[in-house]
């Protein structure tokens, strides 16, 4: 009489472990669009973030911008030599991270590239805000 007792008491015990194991994948891979972690704010633009810093620092974004020209005028001192700069039609702001795939990095011809970045809004000792690149493509013209 015991053992089917504890066996009834084992597959009920592992069952309420699995459901809840797919219960958290589910919030993982659900069907969410973003993570609640990433702005899902619509056309986010870069004085967006320099306006609102506490509330986009350490946090992920998307944003749709163009491939920078060093000549435009991007505040602070970049937090690596290897840092590039996007723009949008408010501002400017420094990337740390890769760029996407053929994109020079002094190439005059791939200034103005269209671009999607994902990636986490930070800011140096200094204060300079950048974005640590996560993913970065060329959006279609």
């Amino acid at each position: 009489m015991k053992i089917p007792c504890f066996g009834l008491l084992m597959v009920w015990l592992i069952a309420a472990v699995c459901v809840g194991c797919t219960t958290e994948v589910s919030k993982v891979r659900g069907n969410q669009a973003t993570p609640p972690h990433i702005s899902q704010q619509k056309d986010l633009t870069i004085n967006e973030i320099r306006e609102r810093i506490e509330a986009y620092l350490g946090k992920e974004v998307v944003l749709e911008a163009f491939y920078g020209d060093p000549r435009r005028e991007c505040a602070g001192i970049p937090y690596t030599r290897s840092d590039w700069m996007i723009y949008d039609q408010t501002n400017a702001i420094y990337v740390s991270g890769r760029r996407p795939p053929g994109v020079e990095r002094y190439g005059p011809r791939d200034w103005g590239t269209p671009l999607e970045i994902r990636g986490v809004v930070k800011q140096t000792k200094r204060g300079t805000l950048y974005i640590s690149v996560i993913e970065v493509k060329i959006r279609k013209q």
